[in-house]
């Protein structure tokens, strides 16, 4: 027993040691890199040039050189807005003020460098939309302003994911509409790209695997105010992924800033403010309303041998709408 115990606390102190010492870890997606070339105004590489960028909200900056072929490349880069800076002695600096780094982006940004003073500032406010030449992933990220603008019955991102060509609801979430889906009715995130179902979808919140691993569906998905963006690869996968073969979608959560920042929000909605589905223009029913009625009348069993008691052992309960629908909802239940 004191042999046991003994064990037991080495192994207490030792999962405290790696719980201090361990790094934390930041809340986003990291699977971004920002890469490039540095060269000069004849085409020839430029090695050793320092290359920085800085995250406009966070104020987070990282530095490396350009190598012999006059690459530099930055790795695992939170997504944000980023300030990149070019600069070598006898050059003009370079900065590209305003990049975005999108979820799972391989950003690519060169320079080409004019001779003169490096407190000369060379400044790229504005880059043509270039082709994507890094890898062959097919997809789309919906980015924060399409989450917070655009109207979503349910506040569910599965609505926004049917944006992306080749992405349907999954079975799991209603199919038609995402507004109902499994366990819970209209909260649950399941896709399917290209016709591939949804057990073989892939979803992972900040780089962690999001779903439940029977079905391979997410029960749940944070608030709309929670998540920055998400990007979903419908086919042409890189090597990273390797867990399923339909859509991957990567969810990446809002960071802290250097600024406090929140919400407040609130939503309203009933039959003044609800627009009729066409085919109710031609004629509206009547107000309902749902009205609940239990009966205490016994519902009689009869033994099959004669001479015996009838006994009590169920009662019924139903449920009536109101208005010109009159079905009505039965069920048995056990009596008391």
């Amino acid at each position: 027993m004191t042999g046991n115990r003994k064990w037991g606390w080495l192994l207490v102190v030792l999962a405290v040691s790696l719980f201090i010492h361990t790094p934390a870890l930041k809340a986003q997606s990291i699977t971004q890199t920002i890469q490039g070339l540095v060269s000069d105004a004849t085409g020839a590489v430029i090695p050793g040039a320092t290359v920085s960028y800085m995250n406009l909200d966070t104020g987070v900056s990282q530095s490396v050189q350009s190598n012999a072929t006059g690459n530099y490349t930055f790795t695992l880069v939170p997504v944000g807005n980023y300030e990149i800076t070019c600069q070598l002695e006898g050059f003009k600096t370079n900065t590209t003020p305003n990049q975005r780094v999108e979820t799972g982006a391989q950003v690519r940004v060169d320079f080409t460098l004019e001779i003169g003073d490096v407190t000369e500032t060379v400044e790229v406010s504005a880059a043509a939309v270039m082709l994507q030449t890094e890898n062959a992933t097919v997809g789309a990220v919906v980015e924060n302003r399409r989450i917070v603008e655009l109207p979503l019955n349910g506040r569910n991102i599965v609505q926004l994911a049917v944006l992306v060509p080749g992405v349907q609801y999954g079975q799991r979430s209603g199919m038609a509409t995402g507004e109902g889906g499994f366990p819970v009715p209209g909260a649950s995130y399941s896709v399917s790209a290209n016709g591939v179902r949804e057990i073989h979808q892939v979803v992972s919140l900040d780089g962690v695997d999001a779903k439940d691993p029977r079905i391979h569906i997410t029960p749940f998905v944070p608030s709309i105010e929670a998540i920055e963006e998400f990007k979903i690869t419908t086919s042409a996968y890189n090597a990273e992924v390797g867990f399923g073969g339909g859509a991957v979608t990567n969810i990446t959560m809002k960071s802290g800033t250097n600024e406090l920042h929140g919400t407040l929000f609130e939503f309203l909605r009933n039959e003044a403010l609800d627009a009729d589905p066409y085919f109710l223009n031609f004629e509206r029913p009547a107000d309902q309303q749902r009205e609940e009625q239990e009966h205490p009348q016994p519902v009689r069993l009869r033994r099959q041998r004669p001479h015996q008691e009838e006994q009590d052992v169920l009662h019924g309960r139903h449920r009536k709408p109101s208005g010109p629908q009159n079905c009505c909802l039965g069920g048995l239940v056990p009596a008391e």
